[in-house]
């Protein structure tokens, strides 16, 4: 009679002796004893991945499913989906997610899956059958050898045997705690299917399920992957949110262009495409005007409270540029004005000097930016004040339009203002047709 069990390889085979390698399924080999009806090989279910997967679907289709377990499974997938609703709105928002918004997905995936009684069966069967080492099917007991030690499970007391094509799977204990034992057809003998006609007879009150197909996990697969994408979505949305991501969409009052501005508040930094990063970092407090001719005018608070500018366009080329950068001369409002701004280049200080109807302000330092236009600075080098160039529509003496070149001066403030000045310069100024 052929052994059951693999024979140590203690010492090798004389090569006169070829009935030692004699394939098992011989037409003459004799049948195995009827007193053993499966014999586990040593180890072999440890390093067999489609045993854990017979058992887990067997296990999965044990009645465990609870109203308490619906009710946390349904809460649990509630809860995921209200995170990815919230993080999504906070994005479209743009307020700050706090580390605890990253915790809570997680929490609802892990207490959904484990409704679904996926991850602790699945880790209480690796577990299992890790420990197990070999076993024995006889008639009226299963006898195996564990890490722990020996036992030996009655065939009378299954609960439930679940046939796969190539896997007959039977539990023991309770449905809360079961027992899986998964036994694969080569392991029978050869008479692999007709195990489960063999239990059925010797079991009167277990349950018994047949499948046509080798076990799978679509089902599983699915909901765990599209529980899982969810969770990771969450995580994504709320990385924006987190980094204290903002983005905002500067539009001309005309409608006509429009620039992107950028905040990170993980870096405090603005930033746009045409500039990159603004030179200073900030608060994210800002305040925009479009000023001249397609030129947004951007002034923010630094993290030193102080206010800053920084000038952008919505394409390279489409703002109007100054005709000297810096320009140098004089100008200065209509003549009519009851309260005239005059602006003078002074070479003796050097810079530029600002008459307001508030006083006079020496600017000696000012800002450029590409010759958009200038941020006029105090002598503690802040921006007061932004110039920029624009066309003023007017009229010939002859009647037919024209358009003078000048200057537009406007305060820096986060605040719109009404203060606004047209500057003109004087006939021998560069600014004017000769």
């Amino acid at each position: 009679m052929e052994e059951l069990h693999p024979t140590p390889a203690a010492e090798p085979a004389e090569p006169k002796e070829p009935a030692a390698v004699t394939p098992a399924a011989q037409p003459d080999q004799p049948a195995p004893p009827r007193d053993c009806w499966a014999d586990l090989a040593p180890g072999a279910l440890s390093r067999d991945p489609q045993a854990l997967l017979a058992a887990w679907m067997a296990g999965r289709a044990m009645p465990r499913r609870t109203l308490v377990r619906r009710i946390i499974g349904a809460a649990a997938l509630i809860g995921l989906l209200a995170c990815f609703v919230n993080a999504c709105r906070m994005l479209l928002d743009q307020e700050q997610a706090s580390p605890l918004q990253f915790f809570w997905p997680l929490v609802f995936v892990y207490l959904f899956m484990l409704a679904l009684k996926d991850f602790p069966l699945r880790l209480l069967l690796r577990r299992a059958l890790g420990r197990l080492r070999d076993g024995t099917l006889y008639p009226d007991r299963l006898h195996l050898v564990t890490a722990r030690g020996e036992e030996d499970l009655a065939v009378e007391d299954i609960i439930m045997v679940q046939r796969f094509v190539g896997w007959t799977v039977l539990i023991w204990g309770s449905w809360k705690h079961p027992r899986i034992v998964p036994i694969p057809d080569d392991a029978c003998f050869g008479e692999g299917p007709q195990l489960y006609g063999r239990l059925q007879e010797r079991v009167q009150d277990a349950r018994f399920f047949r499948s046509a197909r080798p076990p799978r996990r679509r089902r599983h697969l699915v909901v765990g992957l599209l529980s899982l994408a969810v969770v990771l979505c969450t995580q994504v949305v709320l990385l924006p949110s987190y980094w204290g991501f903002r983005s905002y969409t500067l539009t001309a009052p005309d409608g006509s262009s429009s620039v992107e501005v950028n905040y990170l508040g993980l870096t405090q930094a603005f930033s746009s495409d045409s500039v990159g990063n603004f030179a200073f970092p900030s608060t994210g407090e800002f305040h925009a005007q479009w000023s001249g001719s397609g030129c947004c005018v951007v002034t923010y608070r630094a993290t030193d409270g102080s206010l800053r500018v920084q000038m952008l366009e919505p394409a390279p080329g489409a703002a109007q540029r100054l005709a000297m950068d810096p320009p140098k001369g004089s100008w200065t409002t209509f003549l009519d004005s009851d309260d005239p701004y005059t602006l003078d280049w002074d070479a003796a200080l050097p810079g530029y000097r600002l008459k307001t109807p508030w006083g006079t302000l020496d600017c000696p330092q000012w800002e450029q930016f590409d010759g958009m236009g200038l941020a006029l600075c105090d002598k503690d080098g802040l921006p007061r004040w932004t110039l920029t160039p624009t066309d003023i529509p007017a009229t010939n003496s002859d009647g037919s339009p024209v358009s003078l070149p000048g200057l537009l001066l406007c305060p820096v403030s986060l605040t719109s203002s009404d203060t606004d000045v047209l500057l003109l310069g004087p006939a021998d100024s560069p600014f004017l047709p000769g």
